[in-house]
């Protein structure tokens, strides 16, 4: 961390605290409406509700962040999400759960968006992706802790959402040291899905593809491992293994694509996730051997969002930021829906390992594309900067590949605004 801006450890803090609430508050919601007799049905509607709380949040969360600012926008989303929690501790299930659910995934998605849109802005291209990974190994072991606290309460009481509430309410307090380094800037850009794609076609499709990596393993894992029956381990075990190798992976992977061209290092990586998924099955039956393939698949695929995100933002300009990360974040939560019910189908048809068989090709077709990628575009340039408040001006303002351009935020006395014809029009 020695090399890296100091206003970035407010901000990861404000990340630990908020994961170290979010993933047991879920739980915590299935857990009662189990304990309550409730079907899978019910708290498959509660998870749906959520995701498409978290869709329509993209919609709306980047003008909240553009007109708030950020550490005001973060302590709208995270005092939303405390009160939620709140709301589950004192409403029945399951018809009210479902608009709580809702709120609550419109508002993650707004913490979300306030923090890698912050992080990316703190970052700089030459050090974007170590900045980026251990913004995700802080959140995978936040997550991690949270969820073995939660064994420590009934969730059939209301003291564990209002311990957790707390501790989502409180997560804004450590970006306050970091105010003084938000994003500034005075007139922020919108840019739509398709105009993104134009900014990014890779990092756009490889996002994509890192949602739907994940949520066919973070989905369907567990079934796998049920499908193992000898009683050497549970999913328990099996996904704490996935979890660890994202935190061991991730960093070496983020330094790396920091030092040569990241679609290289993406390239890698889906390369690499495509033998190890097909290595799995075939270690299916060795026990402490499909623990470490496990692992290894884990890191490997928690790796390719900050490595897509991070090229995407290699190509950005500050006031483009905060709608950029809303649309990358809206592209991994459509991967993140579209991946689970096709992997499902292919493991009825090939049984349990048929996971990891559609995990493989996924990441084969993914490997291809980057390499096609490459060949059409050269790289984002690298340099090495002080870190210092953005001030985007024309000279300064990365390439935007053909969109638009806009005054430049300051402008000094000598310094006349470029304006487009499409702004005079």
């Amino acid at each position: 961390m020695s090399r890296l801006p100091l206003a970035v450890i407010p901000v990861l803090g404000g990340r630990f605290f908020t994961q170290l609430a979010f993933g047991p508050i879920f739980t915590l919601v299935i857990v009662r409406l189990t304990d309550l007799g409730f079907d899978a049905r019910v708290a498959a509607l509660v998870q749906t509700s959520s995701m498409t709380g978290l869709i329509i949040g993209s919609f709306f969360a980047y003008r909240l962040i553009n007109r708030l600012r950020h550490v005001r926008a973060y302590g709208l989303f995270a005092g939303a999400v405390g009160g939620c929690a709140i709301l589950y501790s004192a409403l029945p299930p399951p018809v009210p759960w479902f608009a709580i659910a809702f709120v609550m995934g419109a508002s993650s998605f707004g913490i979300t968006v306030v923090v890698e849109s912050w992080l990316q802005h703190l970052a700089g291209n030459e050090r974007r992706g170590q900045i980026m990974s251990f913004y995700m190994i802080i959140g995978q072991a936040a997550g991690a802790i949270g969820l073995l606290v939660v064994d420590w309460f009934d969730a059939l009481t209301a003291a564990p959402f209002l311990f957790f509430a707390g501790l989502m309410i409180i997560s804004p307090l450590p970006m306050l040291a970091a105010r003084h380094h938000m994003p500034s800037v005075r007139r922020p850009r919108r840019l739509s899905l398709a105009a993104l794609y134009r900014v990014s076609p890779l990092g756009i499709v490889a996002t994509f593809v890192s949602g739907i990596v994940m949520g066919s393993q973070f989905g369907l894992s567990a079934v796998f491992a049920l499908s193992r029956g000898d009683g050497f381990f549970g999913p328990g075990t099996y996904m704490a293994a996935v979890l660890v190798g994202g935190m061991v992976t991730m960093y070496p992977v983020g330094w790396l694509s920091d030092r040569i061209d990241r679609r290289r290092v993406m390239l890698g990586v889906f390369v690499a996730l495509a033998v190890a998924a097909v290595g799995l099955t075939l270690a299916a039956d060795q026990r402490w051997w499909l623990l470490v393939m496990a692992a290894v698949v884990g890191g490997l695929a928690a790796a390719t969002y900050p490595l897509a995100t991070s090229y995407v933002n290699d190509f950005l300009s500050d006031d483009q930021r905060v709608s950029a990360n809303s649309g990358l974040m809206l592209a991994f939560s459509i991967g993140l829906l579209a991946g689970p019910l096709p992997a499902a189908q292919v493991m009825d048809m090939a049984g349990p390992t048929g996971l990891y068989h559609y995990i493989s090709v996924i990441s084969v077709l993914a490997a291809l594309y980057t390499l096609w990628r490459m060949t059409r575009r050269p790289a984002p340039p690298r340099h090495e900067a002080e870190f210092m408040p953005a001030v985007v001006t024309p000279q300064a303002r990365p390439s935007t590949y053909g969109l638009p351009d806009r005054p430049p935020a300051v402008a000094t006395a000598d310094e006349k605004p470029f304006v487009s014809e499409a702004d005079k029009r």
